[in-house]
Order: structure tokens, then sequence, then C-alpha cells
């Protein structure tokens, strides 16, 4: 909607920790086998409690002259996660995730990366993933230009959470590229509103 005083207002809806649900059917005019296969064990399905602190490593390159919104992406754990004594995660569980934010800001020396889990999978067993990033380790970084501020201790890389379940950091350049092995630490949040949540944003 554009006013006639020259402001403009859009609506942006977006939709995050959906789920596909998929199936397949194949028909076969030959004779049944003598022996059927075994059939699969069954996943546990499990629930997440909030509060696991999670160190994980990105194993997908991210190049922002390729990528954009919506690329999937592959993750790792790199630790063993215990809740009340209990192994909650273990490490080598493999965590689905996508790119849910590639912005450049107006001024094309910046970049805001957003990256979203979903989902992440263990031998027998898999839960959805939903949390905030908390740190990413510079030292894995290498020379990618993470922007960074002073907390009058240290240097952190500067992290925003702003859309849910999104973990967002900014670079700085003209043109990126993460290459894999970049570690970050996440921590699990409260379930999601729903199979599917809904954020409204309005720009102006």
């Amino acid at each position: 909607m554009i006013y006639f005083s020259g402001a403009a207002l859009r609506n942006l809806i977006e939709f995050s920790q959906c789920r596909a649900y998929r199936t397949e059917s194949t028909i076969s005019f030959e004779p049944p086998p003598e022996s059927l296969p075994a059939p699969k064990a069954p996943v546990r399905e499990v629930n997440l409690p909030a509060g696991l602190v999670v160190p994980v490593e990105l194993e997908t390159a991210i190049d922002s002259k390729t990528a954009s919104v919506g690329d999937a992406l592959r993750a790792r754990v790199l630790q063993d996660v215990r809740y009340n004594g209990d192994t909650a995660l273990p490490a080598g569980a493999v965590i689905a995730a996508h790119i849910r934010k590639l912005d450049r800001r107006a001024s094309a020396s910046q970049f805001d990366v957003g990256i979203e889990f979903s989902e992440v999978e263990w031998p027998g067993s898999r839960a959805k993933f939903y949390g905030e990033l908390l740190e990413i380790d510079s030292r894995s970084a290498g020379k990618l230009p993470l922007l960074t501020y002073f907390d009058g201790q240290r240097t952190k890389v500067a992290i925003t959470n702003d859309l849910p379940g999104v973990g967002v950091f900014h670079l700085s350049g003209a043109r990126f590229r993460i290459p894999p092995g970049l570690h970050m630490v996440w921590r699990t949040l409260g379930a999601a509103s729903g199979p599917g949540s809904a954020t409204a944003l309005q720009f102006r």
C-alpha cells in the first residue's frame, strides 16, 4: 500500500517450523517374492527439553554468490548433550537446516545471514529442533568477515534472534563464503506453537 505522502507499507508473512508429509506407492504385476524383506525398525519420535546447550558443526558451505533463501543445510552435533544424567542428543546426530535469511544491507557492505534448524536425527530416533543461536566460534570461522562487538571482556560475534527459531549473524563485505566446519552453539527452546508457526512482519 502506497500512501499519497509517498510512504509505502508491505505486509509479509513468514512460515517456520513446518513439516512436509509424503508417501510413496508402487504397483507391480510381478509374482510376489518367496520371502518378504524384513520391515524397517520404527523411528522413535523424541521431544527435546528446553535449555539444552548443543555444540554443532556446519557441514554445508554457504556462498553468497550462489546461495538463496530456502537452501538445505546439514550440521552435526559435536559432543554428547546430557539431560538429567542421560544422553539427550548423541555426538554425530545429523541436523537438517536451511537458510532462512540472506539479506544485503543497502550499503552493500554487510550481509545478514539467518540459519534455521528444523530436525535432528540419530540411529532409531529423531526430534524437532527449535532453538536459538548463542555463539559462533571465531577460530573455526578462519578468514570469514564476521561482524563483532566488544562487551568489555572479549570480542563476540554479533548475533540476533529476532526471528523465532532462527539464528542471524552479520558479515561484512560485498561477498562471503562460509566454508564447512563452522562451529556454533545453540540452545533448545520450548516447542513452537503447532506443527508450523507463522510470524507477521511489517515493513515501512
